[in-house]
């Protein structure tokens, strides 16, 4: 089991990064702030990984925090939650408000990530209500005030109707190149790039 990786990334793209471990390139799939966070990384970098193992498939899922790689591992323990929806969870949602939302019943919150409906809501608070919680100590490279704006500015565009692809990648592409750091300035950074996108 691959439990972490230390490396230069090489390439930060949508929805993964490139890791250099040694000469090894190794793809790595990851939460939207943790990816921002990378865009700016100079030095090696530490990541906590989980290998996913499928029938005809191994993946890698990274973490800058081990916190929210536990949370990850919790979250595709619940019937209809695989990888690719828990990390974008992770990419809309903060650890701490995905736990709020499970610990007070939120279903509409959950279920505002696309994938989870209200029965897949309700199953995450079923079965993960009472085992998220999570240690308040520090501050995390993922929790900062940047990263939560990312997130913010993210759900604010799935609401609008937008795919969370295309919403990440607006989001990530207004935050790299124009250093726009509030929720707000961010929503409408990444309009302009949508509305461009369409018009092409």
């Amino acid at each position: 089991m691959i439990a972490a990786l230390r490396g230069k990334v090489i390439a930060v793209n949508p929805g993964s990064c490139l890791l250099d471990v040694g000469g090894v390139g190794y793809e790595v799939h990851m939460p939207l702030p943790a990816l921002a966070v990378l865009i700016e990384a100079r030095e090696e970098v530490t990541l906590h990984t989980h290998l996913h193992l499928r029938e005809d498939l191994l993946q890698l899922f990274g973490f800058l925090d081990l916190e929210e790689k536990k949370v990850f591992e919790r979250l595709i323990t619940v019937s209809g939650i695989g990888p690719k929806i828990a990390l974008s969870m992770l990419s809309v949602l903060s650890v701490e408000r995905i736990g709020r939302a499970i610990e007070t019943d939120d279903h509409r919150l959950l279920a505002s990530v696309p994938g989870i409906g209200q029965k897949t809501a309700q199953r995450l608070v079923l079965e993960l209500k009472g085992k998220l919680a999570m240690s308040r100590n520090g501050a995390s490279a993922q929790t900062g005030p940047a990263n939560s704006e990312m997130a913010d500015a993210v759900e604010a565009l799935i609401a609008l109707g937008y795919t969370v692809q295309a919403a990440l990648q607006a989001v990530e592409s207004a935050a790299a190149e124009e250093n726009v750091r509030t929720a707000s300035t961010l929503i409408r950074a990444a309009l302009k790039r949508l509305s461009r996108d369409i018009a092409r």
